[in-house]
């Protein structure tokens, strides 16, 4: 083990706060000067000067390689390096900043022990420094007791603090119980799910010529930086046409233009633009909505009504012997499978006869479904102009250039370079699934999915085969998050904490299991929860309302952080494991995929990026995989690892092709029986991968190894699957399939529903078309006012690296962006509440939160809206105290529904509130 550091702390003070306790932690700063002496020393020129290559830690994609120099084993300086492809040089502040993340003297310096039992955000937790030996036993048997008991009583929480390596802990541990904490304001998958089969889509930033943004921004939105403003810059200046639908002015709003929009109305837009294209333009791409989707799939004639929406949940018509979808083919003037034929002759429209039944294409009963959302009717939902509607759509339908193709090596593919590139702002309210069902089916009228100039998926067909459809002709959606689309199985009562049972097709469920956590019977949990780890996660600072985690965590009889510094659960912890700096580690990353936008310079560039320790460890730390290790050693879940690296791969290491190893090839299998170091792991796959002569001396030079598809053709999905092999949903038949089963299971088990009144309101969700109603926090009212939105912000976009405390960061914020940390409001909404310029002002959501903040008046942001930046108003009593200035946004949220969105479970971002001068 690593040796025991120099720092202490008294117990007796246990119960103290405030300065004394930052004195305190500034204390635990002694016995390590050398490193901070050596900084400040005279350059003699006799110094010893190395640069090391490494790779950033600082967003959600760590792929920007970095050059890190030390002089006399000391960090002075980082930079970016320019032999990558992936970020040619470049970094941003994350990466330039870290070694104030490597020298802060808020980091976790040793093993530490909690001796106040009572678990507060203000009290001091009284903590008293121990061996690592010591942190680690009694961590371990408390795993090891919870495992022996019920391994459901163990809870992970992890999240994209720590990207390169999120092991899945509680896999290992027997547990069903891990969640990640990086989702409850980020269900952006449905689009890519069910139109690329893959869970993230970007758009094609090299051909497209108009792009509406609902809600997304490049590089901030993405949470990474590695490409996106360089990318953006091009597209603008060859030309692209940028339309930002957004509460808030953008940046991506100053190249091009913005329509402010009433928060939480994405809905009603998406289904006047489908009325605009339909019946007052009349053009769409009627090839592709014949050979390339479900429209004219026939379903039967019904009006059915739940809970008061009109919705569609009916099953395809189907031929009676093969149980395959019917269409309406026009050749043979009659029914027929949807196999039948490539597509070109069936019919998109008209009501027909099948064996007695009355029938419509689905295109038709889209067409006359949508008849009424005129842009008028959606201008009084919105705020924008029926006229600006009308010429939204028109301009996506002439830009589309719908029937054009475009030859890229050698193969002609369909061109359609405009579409809707939908975001996190735009489907985090209630009806935020519904907004991405009118949204997609605009992209499906446009032809615009893995084609040219479109929207892409982000993985390629040549890394290993996926691309497929079901047994109905629909693209299958493959790999991670698969199961929003299919639904999870029902299981009642629940053997999880996770509500699949209410929620079958959910995004994310941390928002809910502090609820959970507390009211047990009421979610009919029969198990208590005994253990929690947390690594890389904040389910503080990525959840709404902290009072209520914290209630939750107070009822956890033992919690273990692994620790960068004293965040919210570390200061609640009861063991406190301090990790390595990201200049610190050891670590691989895979880029597997086209992360976040899609350009030729940067589409189908894969590869490998290897880091080692810059410097010799500041503290008493280790390496978070080297903890995790330890752990599973002392609970017995050491075999349970070594298998899930044998048999699948170390996360985020995917093959990049079917050559490829899948995990560790079999001469360097881990034995189940025997003790690896992390670093022995990590060597151990670079020789699976690149040969038994490979290992981390080819990293040395530079940290990231390339890997690039052979030609930009082989980067478009519809180069693998063309024509009528796949069809996309235009009718998203299997939410309607998802709807019809929750239904007959929950009237089936008869229960009470946390949250609903009725079955109904819940289920009406999953109408094959997206429905439209007035949600609980729709609009303003005389009591509430104002709309608060949030946005991501630039340097910070997640947790990773602590940005929030770190001063480099937060000072280029502050300068470059006074406003940040501000309440921001528009000059109507100021004079109507009667604030000015500075005053100091209390929120108070409709669902009780408070926080706090100064009024920043501004035209950039709608008059309804209030508007909160970034994650700022952090607790912790040794935490950086930056990184408690500023306004909680999440405090104003409420995890519970109706808060919520009923399917991906996404906390609704856009409350009504009230302010009051302070």
């Amino acid at each position: 083990m690593v040796a025991k550091g120099s720092i202490s702390r008294d117990p007796s003070q246990k119960g103290s706060t405030g300065l004394g306790v930052v004195a305190r932690a500034m204390s635990l700063f002694k016995g390590r000067k050398s490193a901070f002496e050596a900084v400040a020393k005279p350059i003699t020129g006799k110094e010893k000067v190395e640069w090391k290559a490494s790779f950033c830690s600082g967003c959600h994609q760590p792929t920007c390689a970095m050059k890190v120099k030390v002089v006399d084993g000391v960090v002075v300086e980082v930079e970016g390096d320019p032999k990558a492809a992936t970020n040619q040089g470049t970094l941003c502040p994350r990466g330039v900043a870290l070694p104030m993340n490597l020298y802060s003297p808020y980091r976790v310096k040793a093993p530490l022990r909690r001796t106040n039992p009572n678990r507060k955000l203000d009290e001091d937790p009284g903590w008293v420094e121990i061996s690592w030996d010591e942190a680690l036993d009694i961590a371990g048997e408390k795993l090891k007791e919870a495992r022996e008991a019920d391994p459901r009583s163990i809870i992970y929480y992890m999240g994209f603090g720590y990207e390169e390596s999120r092991v899945r802990w509680a896999h290992f541990l027997g547990s069903p119980n891990s969640f990640g904490t990086m989702g409850p304001l980020c269900p952006e998958h449905f689009a890519a799910l069910h139109l690329s089969g893959v869970m993230l889509d970007r758009l094609d930033m090299e051909r497209c010529n108009y792009v509406l943004l609902a809600g997304r921004t490049f590089g901030g939105g993405f949470a990474i930086s590695s490409s996106s403003s360089r990318n953006l810059a091009k597209s603008v200046e060859r030309g692209m046409h940028i339309v930002c639908v957004d509460p808030k002015f953008n940046r991506e709003a100053q190249f091009g233009e913005w329509v402010p929009i009433r928060p939480g109305t994405h809905a009603a837009l998406g289904a006047a633009l489908l009325h605009c294209i339909i019946h007052e333009i009349g053009k769409y791409d009627e090839w592709w909505l014949k050979v390339r989707s479900n429209a004219p799939y026939l379903i039967p004639v019904t009006e059915q009504y739940l809970d008061g929406s009109r919705v569609f949940m009916e099953d395809y018509v189907r031929d009676p012997e093969t149980g395959k979808p019917l269409v309406w083919d026009e050749e043979v003037q009659g029914p027929a499978p949807f196999d039948h034929g490539k597509g070109e002759t069936y019919a998109l429209e008209g009501a027909y006869e099948v064996n007695g039944q009355a029938v419509k294409t689905c295109f038709q009963t889209l067409k006359d479904y949508v008849v009424d959302f005129k842009p008028e009717w959606a201008s009084e939902k919105t705020t924008i102009s029926a006229a600006k509607i009308r010429e939204i759509a028109s301009n996506l339908v002439k830009e589309a250039r719908i029937g054009d193709t475009i030859h890229i090596d050698g193969y002609e593919f369909p061109y359609s370079p405009a579409c809707i590139d939908i975001g996190r702002g735009a489907v985090t309210d209630g009806l935020g699934t519904q907004t991405y069902k009118f949204y997609c089916a605009v992209n499906v009228l446009l032809g615009n999915s893995d084609v040219p100039g479109g929207m892409q998926g982000c993985q390629t067909m040549n890394q290993k085969p996926w691309l497929a459809a079901d047994k109905d002709g629909i693209l299958k959606a493959q790999f991670m998050m698969s199961d929003q689309v299919t639904g999870r199985p029902f299981e009642f009562p629940p053997n999880k904490l996770a509500p699949e049972w209410l929620f079958p097709a959910g995004h994310t469920f941390t928002p809910l299991i502090h609820d959970i956590i507390l009211h047990p019977e009421k979610w009919y949990v029969d198990f208590p929860v005994k253990v929690a780890i947390v690594h890389a996660a904040n389910p503080f600072a990525s959840n709404a309302k902290s009072e209520v985690v914290l209630q939750a965590w107070q009822k956890i009889p033992f919690v273990v952080s692994i620790a960068y510094g004293f965040d919210e659960p570390t200061q609640l912890a009861d063991i406190v494991l301090p990790e390595d700096a990201s200049l610190e580690r050891t670590n691989v990353y895979r880029l597997r995929r086209n992360e976040k936008d899609c350009t030729d310079e940067n589409r189908g560039l894969w590869g490998t990026l290897v880091k080692r320790p810059a410097v010799e460890r500041v503290y008493n730390t280790l390496n978070c995989n080297d903890i995790m290790i330890e752990l599973a050693k002392r609970c017995g879940a050491l075999p349970n690892l070594y298998k899930e690296w044998n048999e699948k791969t170390i996360d985020n290491m995917d093959p990049l092709g079917p050559d490829w190893p899948k995990a560790l090839s079999e001469e360097y299998k881990l034995d189940p029986n025997g003790y690896y170091t992390w670093e022995e792991v990590v060597e151990r796959k670079l020789k699976s991968d690149f040969g038994p002569e490979a290992g981390f001396a080819d990293f040395e030079e530079c940290a990231f190894k390339p890997y690039r598809v052979p030609s930009i053709k082989e980067t478009y999905n519809y180069y693998y699957a063309p024509e009528n092999s796949i069809r996309q949903p235009l009718y998203y038949h299997s939410q309607a399939e998802i709807g019809r089963r929750l239904k007959e299971d929950l009237e089936r088990v008869g229960v009470k529903l946390p949250g609903y009144e009725s079955v109904d309101e819940l289920v009406k969700n999953y109408s094959g078309f997206g429905i439209w109603f007035e949600t609980p926090d729709y609009g303003t009212t005389e009591e509430y006012p104002f709309k608060v939105i949030n946005w991501k912000v630039h340097f910070m976009t997640t947790g990773n690296q602590d940005c929030v405390g770190n001063p480099w960061i937060q000072e280029i914020l502050d300068d470059a962006i006074a406003d940040l940390k501000r309440v921001l409001l528009h000059p109507k909404g100021a004079e109507k509440a009667g604030l000015k310029e500075g005053d100091e002002i209390m929120i108070e959501s409709q669902w009780g939160g408070r926080t706090e903040g100064k009024v920043h008046i501004t035209n950039l942001i709608h008059p309804e809206a209030l508007g909160i930046g970034g994650s700022f108003g952090r607790k912790g009593l040794l935490r950086n105290p930056i990184a408690l200035e500023g306004p909680c946004f999440n405090e104003l949220l409420y995890a519970y529904p109706p808060a919520i969105d009923p399917i991906s479970v996404a906390l609704c971002n856009s409350p009504r509130v009230k302010v009051t001068k302070k």
